[in-house]
């Protein structure tokens, strides 16, 4: 059964504005912990919510449980009547030491988003590590999103998540960003069959 998917990058975040004014650096910064939208990342995903055609042929959201992408899902499917499920396999890579990558406790994502499924979330505080993810860990975490999207009866399916994730599980390579821009645009539907 064939699926089509749209890949879409959250809006504009905190740490990505504060990368190209301070570099990488920002990645490593404990006052960049979940970082949020900013107002132009609010105003992108308002406005593609309003002014993307298919949006009312998607049957199904799958999304980040990192705040930016919970932001992102929730701004471009406001008065949607479509199921927005959380799924820890599409946090960005890699998880570990990028402290915008630390996400927030199930308790306050389900606070705060009380109209997404965090049933496939684990609870206490925050899922971290010191050590930076492997190459092998995303591909096995990218092969987990497509066997659970392969078992869903859904067709059209949004996945809301970041630019290596996103770039790897289209493209299967993850380049390196030129002047702080990624080649993955913020809140653009890249489409994709599976």
């Amino acid at each position: 059964m064939s699926k089509l998917l749209y890949l879409i990058r959250h809006g504009l975040a905190l740490h990505n504005e504060n990368f190209l004014k301070y570099g990488e650096k920002t990645f490593f910064d404990p006052k960049y912990v979940d970082t949020h939208l900013i107002e132009e990342g609010i105003q992108q995903s308002l406005q593609f919510g309003k002014t993307w055609q298919n949006i009312d042929d998607i049957e199904l959201v799958l999304v980040s449980p990192l705040y930016r992408a919970l932001e992102t899902a929730t701004n471009i499917f406001k008065n949607k009547d479509v199921p927005i499920i959380s799924l820890e396999e599409l946090r960005e890579y890699s998880i570990g030491q990028h402290t915008c990558n630390k996400r927030s406790s199930k308790d306050i994502l389900m606070l705060n988003f009380p109209h997404i499924n965090f049933d496939d979330i684990k609870g206490g505080d925050y899922l971290w590590t010191t050590e930076s993810e492997g190459i092998l860990s995303l591909e096995k975490r990218i092969n987990n999103i497509k066997n659970y999207i392969k078992k869903r009866d859904e067709k059209v399916i949004c996945i809301v998540s970041h630019t290596q994730f996103l770039e790897k599980m289209k493209y299967n390579k993850i380049s390196l960003m030129e002047n702080g821009k990624s080649k993955i645009n913020h809140c653009f539907p890249y489409i994709m069959n599976l």
